[in-house]
């Protein structure tokens, strides 16, 4: 299960003040191990953890973002959509 953008969104939240949520982020990065974009943050962060840098900190914010904008736009249209195709299938005759 990919981890949604509202997801994503709340994880840059917890990363701004990275020092006190260290529990809450790691829970997050747990929840989802199928994800494998997220666990790339995931391991930025254990980098980030072991030696702050705000390099590191801006990076992971910036693999984020990259996440959440390729994800819009998967699930925007076409057939590589999470839920299925979402256009209706009318009659199949044209006028």
């Amino acid at each position: 299960m990919y981890a949604s953008q509202w997801v994503l969104k709340k994880l840059k939240e917890l990363l701004g003040d990275a020092g006190n949520n260290t529990k809450e982020i790691e829970s997050i990065f747990k929840k989802y191990p199928d994800d494998f974009s997220l666990q790339s943050v995931s391991t930025m962060f254990t980098d980030y953890s072991n030696k702050p840098a705000k390099a590191k900190l801006d990076s992971m914010h910036s693999k984020i973002d990259e996440i959440i904008n390729t994800r819009k736009f998967e699930s925007s249209g076409g057939t590589r959509l999470w839920f299925g195709d979402r256009r209706k299938r009318g009659s199949q005759t044209t006028r």
